[in-house]
């Protein structure tokens, strides 16, 4: 479910490029402010936004291999679930 919210937040394509410290801030605002997509009427709770943004984080702090972000920063990251 964490997939589908940065989904629906950033689009189908994104490029590693535009990621930064704002994107993030936004994300986080944008988890502790939007509906919840199964249920349009209520906001996300703050524990289940709270969760969905430290999986973001992690992933962010996962390695690519051995090739540093410079070096992906061109590659388009397909959103696939």
């Amino acid at each position: 479910m964490a997939v589908a919210y940065f989904k629906k937040f950033v689009g189908n394509v994104f490029l590693f490029k535009h990621l930064n410290e704002t994107l993030c801030e936004a994300y986080k605002n944008y988890l502790l402010s939007s509906p919840a997509l199964r249920r349009s009427r209520r906001k996300i709770q703050k524990n289940t936004a709270t969760t969905y943004f430290s999986r973001f984080k992690s992933a962010l702090k996962k390695p690519i291999g051995t090739n540093t972000f410079r070096q992906i920063s061109e590659i388009p990251f397909i959103i696939s679930k």
